[in-house]
């Protein structure tokens, strides 16, 4: 059995591209198991949608690669493909350091990784290549310093809305979501934040953040009545449509003292794009904070670029185990 993966990713589509993209997840897996005879697993994050799958051989492989690029041409237009085992564990290795993210050595895709190739019925052989990228990639990141806690998207978030609107006063944020990011927020805050946590299926645990941050929490219906005091909102749900209308927001805008910045760090997006026309109001989505993120890779660059080299090294001393 040989592996390929097709895949799409920040580097390769736009935010809208993509977000069009994961919103037919559920098709592309209904597709794998429904109109395709190998098995297969799906990698979905907020900056990529991978498929992982086995196949006799190359031929077999390019057949079902054709046959997907028939349903879903968008996808392998602006997607990537790649061929056979040591492929796919350099890339998951990359991944696992990584060295693919848009915030270089950020800790979470390890974490998500993780959480991935441990489901039940996850492919066998695939779980090994995982596994070893994993552990290859924390012998990786200790050597290289890219094991620092810190580097994660909310710090660098909490840093841009600093930079914007001051640390001197008390900041009120409204977090939309109670998953991993809302998670992060709470645990990196700075000193001068106080935090309104927003869920509705998860109400009881926006309840929780926000009786551990000291804030409040509010119904998802209710963000209306909070969203004209605080100062930022981060979104970072998995809803599969908008939670933030402009319509809704441009009354607010209008009465407003101070501008009103908005962080929507989702895919699919959480807040409408037409928002961040109006007027006081600031909005940034994933891509719009690749100059945060180039910021922070540039300051780290020594550190990618060990990363780099002990991954190309780690996988010079598998190529023989691969092949033998």
């Amino acid at each position: 059995m040989n592996f390929y993966l097709i895949g799409v990713d920040c580097k390769s589509a736009p935010l809208e591209l993509r977000e069009k993209i994961f919103r037919e997840r559920r098709n592309i897996q209904d597709f794998w198991e429904k109109h395709s005879s190998q098995q297969a697993a799906i990698l979905a994050t907020c900056n990529r949608l991978e498929i992982y799958a086995l196949a006799e051989d190359f031929s077999q492989a390019r057949r079902s690669i054709d046959f997907f690029r028939q349903h879903f041409p968008e996808f392998i237009a602006c997607g990537y493909v790649l061929f056979g085992e040591k492929e796919i564990l350099q890339h998951i290795l990359r991944l696992s350091c990584g060295l693919e993210s848009q915030l270089k050595g950020e800790l979470e895709i390890a974490q998500q990784l993780e959480r991935w190739s441990s489901q039940d019925c996850f492919l066998p052989l695939l779980k090994g290549l995982v596994e070893k990228a994993l552990f290859l990639g924390r012998q990786i990141r200790q050597q290289s310093g890219l094991n620092q806690p810190g580097a994660n998207i909310a710090t660098l978030v909490f840093d841009d809305l600093i930079r914007n609107l001051g640390q001197d006063d008390i900041l009120k944020i409204l977090v939309l979501g109670t998953g991993k990011i809302a998670e992060l927020l709470f645990l990196c805050r700075p000193q001068n934040v106080y935090f309104y946590f927003a869920g509705y299926r998860n109400f009881e645990r926006a309840k929780f953040l926000a009786q551990q941050a000291g804030g409040q929490a509010v119904p998802l219906k209710d963000i209306g009545k909070v969203i004209y005091d605080v100062d930022a909102v981060i979104s970072a749900t998995s809803s599969p449509h908008f939670l933030v209308y402009a319509k809704d927001l441009s009354v607010v805008s209008c009465r407003r003292k101070k501008p009103l910045l908005l962080y929507d760090l989702a895919l699919p997006r959480d807040i409408e794009p037409n928002v961040g026309k109006l007027p006081g109001v600031m909005l940034k989505n994933l891509d719009d904070l690749g100059v945060v993120f180039e910021e922070y890779n540039f300051f780290i660059q020594d550190k990618i670029k060990l990363a780099e080299y002990l991954c190309s090294e780690a996988m010079k001393e598998t190529k023989e185990k691969i092949y033998a």
